[in-house]
């Protein structure tokens, strides 16, 4: 194998790595209730209530409640504007 070869082989692989990458960015990740608590740095009974809470940008799938990431980076962002 030349070097011309090697280097179309690098290529490709770092293309393909691109497309996962892009995949990986636009996924949508949701977190449950243990994930919040987990993330949150709190107990469970506290990320339940929080689910609960009015304004929280929750959303219902089937019977579990989950958060989105980004909604809940938002929601973070905008009650830490809130206290400042």
């Amino acid at each position: 194998m030349n070097v011309e070869e090697k280097l179309q082989k690098i290529i490709e692989a770092i293309e393909q790595l691109e497309n996962k990458l892009e995949t990986i960015q636009t996924e949508t990740v949701f977190y449950d209730v243990d994930d919040l608590a987990r993330i949150m740095k709190i107990g469970k009974t506290k990320a339940y209530n929080l689910m609960n809470y009015k304004g929280f940008p929750v959303q219902k799938i089937g019977k579990r409640k989950v958060v989105e990431s980004q909604a809940l980076q938002r929601w973070v962002a905008i009650g830490r504007q809130l206290y400042i």
